[in-house]
């Protein structure tokens, strides 16, 4: 009985020796099953069976087949298939189990079962950047395994902001303010590109400081960044907040932050700038 239902019956002769032997041909890998048919009238046990694995001429060979890349958003699977003459035909009566190792990823090793040719597992990561996947062994005979599966990650579904600005900024000079998405996990988000609205406010300060009035500007973000020029048109040191919001034409909704930055009066006068998310 082969695994495709179909069934080959062979007469057997059995000799003085009481021993017989058929013979059977099969044209591709396959998982059969050997039984016994009484055609005699003598009363014969027949319940003894045997299970065997067909297999090509040349090794069967697992591979790994892994996607061009994969979000972090999300686990990624990973599918092993069995082949054998040379890699050319899939052996779907291949039965196994093997040992993966992914370092920085799992602590030891990590089993898949391989039933029917195919098998799969999962590969989590929250970083960008590749990881390798080993097969270390694997429990079938006449069985070659591929060396490694390298999975590329990418950067998720971008959900906050963030900016940063000079360290230092004159007033009436503009202070170059670059502002990047981030995915959940605080990778820079390279797949957005859209548009957050950044506010530049100020109150006034004491001593007579005059209070920085609203300015909105739109910036772009390509390949997750974008930058705007800030300028604080005060005479006296200023307090500046800059917060983003997401306005209507953005593909995402971005979790608001900002930065403060302190502009400073008088030709190279400095102050740092603290920057903090909100």
């Amino acid at each position: 009985d082969m695994s495709s239902g179909a069934a080959v019956e062979r007469s057997v002769a059995i000799g003085e020796d009481g021993r017989g032997e058929a013979r059977f041909d099969f044209a591709q890998p396959d998982l059969v099953t050997f039984s016994l048919r009484n055609t005699v009238s003598a009363p014969l046990d027949m319940s003894s069976s045997a299970l065997a694995s067909i297999v090509g001429s040349s090794p069967t060979t697992l591979n790994f087949t892994v996607a061009a890349s994969y979000s972090v958003d999300a686990p990624a699977t990973v599918v092993v298939e069995a082949f054998s003459d040379g890699g050319s035909l899939f052996d779907d009566s291949f039965r196994g189990v093997l040992a993966l190792v992914a370092e920085g990823v799992w602590t030891g090793q990590k089993t898949v079962n391989v039933v029917g040719g195919r098998g799969s597992f999962t590969v989590t990561s929250v970083r960008v950047g590749t990881v390798e996947v080993r097969m270390t062994a694997v429990n079938a005979l006449n069985t070659i395994a591929a060396d490694t599966a390298t999975l590329t990650f990418v950067a998720g579904t971008a959900v906050r902001v963030g900016a940063q600005a000079p360290a230092t900024t004159q007033v009436d000079l503009a202070a170059l303010v670059t502002v990047s998405a981030f995915d959940a996990h605080g990778n820079l988000a390279t797949s957005f590109d859209g548009a957050v609205r950044l506010h530049v406010t100020g109150a006034a300060g004491g001593g007579g400081h005059k209070a920085v009035p609203t300015v909105a500007n739109t910036v772009r973000l390509a390949n997750g960044v974008g930058s705007a020029s800030v300028r604080v048109p005060v005479t006296h040191p200023q307090q500046v907040r800059v917060t983003f919001e997401d306005p209507a034409f953005a593909a995402v909704v971005l979790v608001a932050s900002s930065v403060r930055s302190a502009f400073v009066a008088g030709a190279g006068a400095r102050a740092a700038l603290a920057v903090s998310t909100e």
